[in-house]
């Protein structure tokens, strides 16, 4: 690509649906690397290669205006973004990058001495031979993290990586990155197997190439499997729409092989160009060439988007196992969940953080562990780690850990140095019987909702209908969890003096059961307790206040005309169960009104044909909701046309009743462009 023709290119998208997309495993360039620290095997026998582990590496990186290839040297595909000029993918085109003027770098770890046989994009780059020496490389930016691209392997492969004699099964697992400063971002991650054929010479080394039509093994030839994984990296939660978009991917990937990146750079092009719908009634769809997508916008402009069924939870664990797994992460203990299945690690623990809401987790926070990093629960502080359930004799070492497991449905605290077990509070009973009861009800009818409806044989159907279920369920235990975090702590309000930002943590001791004393101790000692504290003292108005206000007749709460002054009496609330008797759970299965994004070749052109498609759904909208979604949407492809004046206009000029709509940090930097 022309000089002329990247300044000709759009602003990335703000955003975004997908923010990278990796490849991570081994192919023709790589060889079969070995892991730092271990000596090259002096024997090469072909059957050893599937006794061994490698280590993955990151192969490519994809984002909406860069493709970068790390092996056997960084080099940029200038064949992407596609443009008016280059609407095909011809991988023939790199440029090599020794000496780009960037600060990100990574390490490439020691390789096995592989030479290679491929019948390869580039006769020169396939004819490299792999060093061994480590080396630092540099690396394009991207719109990740450089400690995501150092590390991002091992978590693609949390048990080390192998080849296979046999194709195994492709699978599925979530994460959840955190950077250095704190920031997290959402990973799909889908993990299939290609197959190489693989031969030794005379010398012993090992020659790697991609079948890409079966034939025939000759003599000192073997077949292999070797694992590759896709990531798709996003600023949004919504795993189950990046896992739709990965086995599409992958589908057409195992019927062509040797057009993998062909298949990649269409995908990665797509979905760094689809926005994410704000908070309100519209999705957003899209054709993800013959795949038809539709992202739904979160519940609240303060609530992360639910976008994978929290029902299994409570398929997983009793009733009063999550009542307790609640009651550990309230009172901030060290938990470590395990299972035979990496793909419920994050979909569990990621549903517990939802439950809480609005209390957030603000320690360490690692849903996928891998094996070579189990040193990590010996660290000091608190933490929330995921590992596999092989690891649970080693974990039943570490003093006082919490350990969830969620094969078993069952909860253990490891005893101290003393062999004393740490007691952990009961939840206070009135509002734990209530979620009980109510969470009960929702997971059986959700059980039994299709059971008076006849089958669905069309797959396009039935997949909405199973979403719409989805939603339907999540949409009522959110409502119910939050009901609860309402009856647990809804009478801080009268120990709060709002003007003096001082809350009577004595007092509020002082009103509680004696049963229930150890319990609220625990939680108002805690950091998040302290945090949601400081949003009662700046009087925030979010989703729990709402509920709290809406409902506080019904659960026997009279209005005080100095309601952030403390009352003097005691046992001013009520029961809790009066709360779940009156309150009512947001209806979970409205329709969505869906806007159609227009089909992407190249993203100047798309842009432009999205500002029509949005000033069209602007002026013929008749609801002012769903037209203040528009224009915020039109915000963001006017940044991407580089109108910033424009955009800051439609940012603007929203009403104060939508300006949850859109981000305050996103309009902060708008401004900041002047």
């Amino acid at each position: 690509m022309t000089r002329m023709e990247e300044d000709n290119l759009p602003q990335p998208l703000p955003h975004r649906l997908v923010e990278v997309m990796l490849v991570v495993g081994f192919d023709e360039d790589t060889g079969l690397p070995k892991p730092p620290g271990k000596e090259p095997e002096i024997d090469y026998s072909l059957d050893n290669i599937f006794k061994n582990d490698y280590e993955p590496c990151v192969l490519a990186a994809v984002s909406s205006s860069t493709m970068v290839y790390f092996h056997p040297f960084i080099r940029k595909d200038e064949t992407y973004p596609p443009s008016n000029t280059h609407a095909t993918h011809s991988s023939s085109q790199m440029t090599s990058l020794p000496e780009l003027s960037v600060s990100r770098q990574i390490h490439r770890f020691s390789k096995h001495p592989t030479r290679l046989l491929s019948s390869s994009r580039n006769p020169k780059i396939m004819s490299h031979h792999m060093s061994t020496k480590g080396q630092v490389i540099a690396v394009p930016e991207l719109p990740v993290s450089d400690e995501v691209i150092r590390s991002v392997a091992a978590f693609c492969f949390p048990d080390g990586a192998k080849v296979y004699k046999e194709r195994p099964e492709n699978c599925v697992h979530f994460l959840v990155l955190t950077d250095m400063s704190g920031s997290e971002t959402y990973t799909s991650c889908l993990t299939f197997y290609r197959p190489y054929i693989v031969e030794k010479d005379e010398q012993g080394n090992l020659y790697f190439s991609l079948e890409t039509s079966p034939a025939a093994l000759e003599f000192g030839q073997t077949k292999c499997y070797t694992p590759n994984c896709i990531l798709l990296i996003s600023k949004y939660p919504y795993y189950t729409v990046l896992k739709a978009c990965l086995s599409s991917l992958t589908a057409l990937i195992e019927k062509d092989q040797k057009d993998m990146y062909t298949f990649i750079k269409e995908y990665a092009h797509i979905l760094t160009w689809t926005p994410v719908p704000p908070a309100g009634d519209v999705a957003i769809e899209l054709n993800l060439c013959q795949l038809s997508l539709t992202i739904n916008p979160p519940d609240h402009c303060e609530k992360p988007v639910i976008d994978f069924p929290m029902y299994l939870t409570f398929l997983c664990f009793p009733i009063e196992e999550v009542l307790r797994i609640i009651t550990c992460i309230l009172v901030e203990e060290r938990l470590l969940f395990l299972t035979t299945n990496y793909a419920l690690l994050t979909v569990v623990m990621e549903s517990f953080r939802n439950f809480i809401l609005p209390f957030s987790w603000r320690f360490t926070y690692v849903p996928v562990l891998p094996s070579k990093s189990l040193g990590f629960l010996q660290a000091p502080g608190t933490f929330m780690f995921g590992c596999h359930s092989r690891h649970k004799e080693e974990a039943e070492q570490v003093e006082g850990l919490v350990l969830v497991d969620i094969d078993t449905g069952m909860v253990k605290i490891n005893p101290d140095e003393n062999g004393k077990v740490k007691n952990i509070p009961m939840m206070p009973l009135e509002p734990a019987n209530v979620f009980k009861s109510k969470c009960k009800q929702i997971v059986l009818q959700f059980t039994l909702m299709d059971l008076n409806r006849p089958f669905i044989y069309n797959m396009e159907e039935l997949h909405q209908r199973y979403n719409m279920k989805i939603r339907q369920c999540n949409s009522a235990l959110a409502s119910s969890c939050l009901e609860l975090m309402v009856n647990l702590f809804r009478d801080i309000i009268f120990d709060t003096r709002v003007e003096h930002r001082r809350f009577k943590r004595d007092s509020f001791l002082d009103r509680k059961n004696e049963s229930d004393r150890e319990f609220y101790e625990r939680v108002s000692s805690s950091d998040m307790f302290k945090v949601f504290l400081q949003d009662r003292f700046n009087e925030k108005s979010d989703y729990w206040s709402d509920l709290e206000m809406r409902t506080r007749k019904e659960a026997g709460v009279e209005q005080n005309p100095k309601a952030n002054l403390v009352i003097g009496g005691r046992r001013l609330i009520r029961k809790a169960s009066s709360l779940t008797l009156f309150s009512q759970i947001v209806s979970p299965d409205k329709d969505f009104i869906k806007f159609k994004l227009p089909d992407i070749v190249n993203s100047r052109q798309y842009v432009k044909n999205s500002l029509v498609a949005l000033n069209k759904a602007v002026k013929e909208c008749p609801d002012y909701g769903q037209r203040a979604t528009f224009q915020y949407l039109r915000g963001l492809f006017h940044v991407a046309n580089g109108d910033n004046i424009a955009a800051m206009d439609d940012l603007i000029n929203l009403s104060a009743a939508t300006v949850s709509l859109h981000h305050s940090r996103f309009v902060l930097r708008m401004l900041l462009l002047f």
